[in-house]
Parts: C-alpha cells; structure tokens; sequence
C-alpha cells in the first residue's frame, strides 16, 4: 500500500507540474484513500484547486492540512492565500500572521510578505505596504518575484515623490530584466521627473540598444525620444524651436510608419498640435487637431475629445469665440470628467465674449455661467473631493462679477491654485 501510495503521490505531483491540474486532483484524492491524513495531499490538492481558481474547494482542503499539521507556517501561507483570492482579507491576514510566527521556507516567506503589501495597498497603508516589501525584497527569493517586488515599491515611492529611491529601484529592476523595455522606459521616467536630462537620454539609447526588435516597442521609444525633446524644449526656452522641431521630426517618423497603429498616429498628430499651440503656430495646430477630430471611430473617441479640447484653446487664442464655443458643445457630452467641467465653463466664456463684440450686446450668456454653477455644484455634492469642479466653478463666480463668492470658494483650494485664482479675480476686478 505505501508502494502505491507512493506512485500515486509522486504522479500527481508531476501532473501538478506540467499543469494537468484535474489530473493532479484525481491522483491526489485516490492518494488519500489510501493515507486519508497524509498533509501533503491536502496541500498538493489544495494548491491545483487554487490555481484554477476553485476556492471553496482549495479551503476545504487547506483546512484540513492546517488541522493536521498546525506547527509548519506554510499551511497557514497556503490557507492565507485562499482567503486572500477570496477577497477575505482580515482573514488572510490572520492567516499569513501566524505564518510568520512560526516561520517558512525562503521562497516562502518572501512571497507572505509580498502579499501582505499588497494588502497594505489595497487599504491604503503605503507605508506599511512599503516595509513589507523592503522585507521581501531582503529575502532571497525567485527573480520573478523579485522584479514584481521592485516593480511595488518603485510605485510607493514615486507615489511618496521620494524620488531617489525610486530611482534606485528602478535601476535594480534594469539589472534584473536587462532585455525587458518596460525596465528602461520606468527608469526613463524617473529621470525626467529628476530633471536628469542627460542620464534620461542615455537609458533611452540603451533601450534603443538592447530592445525596441518588435514594431510596438520601436514606436514606444520613438515616443519616449519626442517626449525628451518636448521636456527639453520647456527646459532649455533658448533652443526651444531646435528641441521642438526635433520632437516634430521624430512624430513624423511614427505617423509615416507603417508599423504604426491608428491609436499612435492620433497620438502624434496630437502631440505635434500642442507643439504648434506651444510655438504659437494656431493655424497649424487647428490644421493637426482637426484631422483627429474628425474620426468617427468609437475606439478612438477619446482622441477626438481631445482635438475638441484643443481646437477649443486655438480659437480662444485666436480669439475666435463662435468656433470655440461650438466645439465647446460638442464636448459637453464628454464621459471624461475633465472635459465635462472644461467645456461647460469654456461655453460659458465663449458666449461672454461674443457678447462684449460691438454686434452683439447681450446679457444672454449669464444663464450659461449659472448653469455651469450649478452643475460644478452638484458635482462638488456627489464629489466633494473634485477639485476641477471647485476651480471652474469659482472662475465662472469671476466672470460675471461676484468676486466675493469666487474667494470663498478659493479657500478650498490648494495654495498654488489660490494663488492663481486670486491673480485671476484680480485681472478682473481691475477691468
């Protein structure tokens, strides 16, 4: 009997291995009929269950492993992360508390605490999700998860905008997946948030080097290249028109290119309006936005929102209301809540400036500024965290005089967005 029990562990086992989990399953449970508390069934079985995502099963059987063997820490790690695919996550904790208590293997134990910060994450505890993947990231472990480790805390830390040791994270996670673009372009982004022109620049040329084979990525690092030029354009305003056009150069090679996708060219003829916008090329970028704005495909809806908004600020510019408070219009029926709040607000502006025009003198427009306020109003009551909803909603209070409530509602911005606000009701009080 221990013979065939043996065979029948041993195969279930391989079946486990090569992903034959109903398989595992079978072999595993004949297994039991013959040593009904063998532990290391219940987990073999458990674990298949779990990886096809049976958790009642997998409990069942994790369960009984922990009241067979309630002194190895991994049943409890195991029966933790039933519970944890569950979404029972007081649960899990418990669980892979008493884990750790008694102790697991390496691999183990790197993977509990990765776990647990990810539990720390979804609660919102950064910072205790971040010590708990500092501790799994010291212990040695699987590449694969260590990669995933670093991948967390260099988000916790950007998040933080501790942004040296997102760095130092990112470069880890360069080391770790030297053929992997994903690696270059984190630790490219990092760079420009530092400023770190040069060392951006240089990652990116290693990425040019050692990825970029698929068309995907090639236009990837072609992005991130404009993307350099424009960052060093606003940072370098004597040599803009160089960077710039370098930027524009480098967005003509993606709209040409054949590998690119219709999702890419909106994206760099789009990236090319905003350069023209910034140069105060109008005419041409209305002309680029234009072409984007133009599309009817659902999929890409999105990039014809944002032509809208474009088109909205190059007729402002221009100072062509009629146009920009069409196209305002349009964009009201916008799903993205950005749009929504600019386009009503824009509407509103728009039609208070065709009306100061010698031809039209009309009081008109102030039933577009109070609908705009009351809409920002039942915007701030559904949300009361949305801040684009208090800005416009002030900056329209402006716009038809009422200084007063426009700084009261000033006090609930951020400093840097008071300031602006008050510059603004300053403008205005002065016209």
């Amino acid at each position: 009997m221990e013979k065939k029990f043996d065979e029948l562990y041993s195969d279930a086992q391989f079946a486990f291995s090569i992903g034959r989990y109903d398989t595992a399953i079978e072999l595993g449970k004949k297994a039991l009929t013959i040593a009904p508390n063998e532990v290391k069934v219940y987990s073999l079985v458990g674990n298949a269950y779990l990886v096809q995502n049976k958790l009642n099963d997998a409990e069942q059987y994790f369960v009984k492993a922990e009241d067979l063997d309630p002194n190895t820490g991994e049943r409890y790690f195991d029966l933790g992360n039933c519970y944890f695919g569950q979404q029972r996550l007081k649960e899990a904790l418990e669980q892979y508390a008493s884990a750790i208590k008694l102790g697991c293997r390496d691999e183990v134990m790197q993977k509990l605490y990765y776990v647990v910060g990810i539990i720390n994450q979804l609660d919102g505890k950064r910072a205790e999700a971040l010590v708990n993947f500092e501790k799994a990231d010291a212990i040695d472990g699987l590449n694969n998860d260590r990669t995933d480790i670093l991948l967390k805390k260099t988000q916790i830390y950007v998040e933080q905008n501790n942004l040296p040791q997102a760095e130092n994270c990112a470069l880890q996670l360069k080391l770790l997946m030297p053929n992997e673009f994903k690696s270059y372009q984190l630790l490219f982004q990092i760079y420009l948030e530092q400023r770190k022109i040069d060392e951006a620049g240089d990652v990116l040329a290693e990425a040019e080097q050692y990825c970029g084979d698929s068309p995907e990525e090639a236009t990837e690092i072609r992005f991130d290249r404009a993307m350099l030029y424009c960052f060093m354009a606003e940072n370098d305003p004597e040599k803009q028109e160089v960077h710039f056009s370098n930027a524009e150069a480098v967005l003509d090679e993606i709209e040409a290119s054949p590998d690119s996708s219709e999702l890419n060219r909106c994206e760099a003829i789009l990236t090319r309006a905003d350069i023209c916008y910034k140069l105060n090329r109008i005419d041409q970028a209305i002309e680029f936005a234009g072409k984007v704005e133009k599309i009817t495909d659902p999929e890409l809806a999105e990039y014809a929102e944002r032509a809208r908004y474009t088109l909205i600020r190059c007729f402002s510019h221009k100072n062509d209301f009629v146009n920009a408070r069409d196209y305002a219009r349009i964009l009201k029926d916008s799903e993205n809540s950005f749009y929504k709040h600019y386009s009503y607000y824009a509407e509103a502006y728009a039609s208070k400036r065709i009306a100061e025009t010698a031809h039209a003198r009309s009081n008109d427009y102030i039933g577009l500024y109070n609908a705009a306020i009351a809409y920002y109003r039942n915007c701030t009551v559904t949300s009361p965290g949305d801040f684009l909803a208090y800005l416009f909603r002030a900056k329209c209070y402006v716009d038809i005089g009422k200084f007063d409530k426009a700084e009261e509602i000033g006090k609930l911005l951020p400093a840097d967005a008071q300031a602006n606000l008050n510059d603004y009701i300053n403008q205005e009080r002065r016209r």
